[in-house]
């Protein structure tokens, strides 16, 4: 059985969704392990009609992960930027609580057993900063809850 590995959407606004999305679907993603996304389905179906990227993994809400083992590409709808206006490109406290929404789940995930590990995409920390996480970035975020 693959390994599931958690994948954090970074920035809403960023780069981000986009490579979560190719990720999601890349065959040679795929042949090493079940990549689960950790981010919000209505930010990735903007941005899959943008980039006519597809956009036909199953989702579950955060409320309902886990679910039983994971054997298909999956995202975990945070649901962190619901009914929020989203900029591409624009910095946003919005955005910075989000981010660090996704890392949060996506980490706690691991402690609990059901990933094996976190990737991370790009995040802002500006706008981290804005929405006063009190982390500088990734780093620092993975380092506390590693007890490092």
């Amino acid at each position: 059985m693959k390994p599931a590995i958690g994948i954090t959407m970074g920035d809403p606004a960023g780069i981000g969704p986009e490579l979560c999305l190719k990720a999601l679907a890349d065959p040679v993603v795929q042949d090493c392990c079940v990549p689960v996304v950790f981010g919000d389905r209505q930010v990735l179906a903007r941005v899959a009609e943008a980039t006519k990227l597809p956009h036909d993994t199953g989702s579950v809400p955060l409320a309902d992960w886990p679910q039983s083992a994971v054997s298909t590409p999956l995202l975990v709808d945070c649901a962190a930027m619901t009914g929020r206006k989203l900029e591409p490109g624009a910095l946003s406290a919005d955005c910075g609580k989000a981010s660090y929404i996704y890392i949060r789940e996506a980490i706690q995930s691991v402690q609990d057993g059901h990933t094996s590990a976190v990737v991370t995409a790009p995040i802002n920390k500006e706008s981290l900063s804005m929405a006063g996480i009190p982390y500088p970035g990734h780093t620092e975020i993975l380092a506390e809850s590693a007890g490092t």
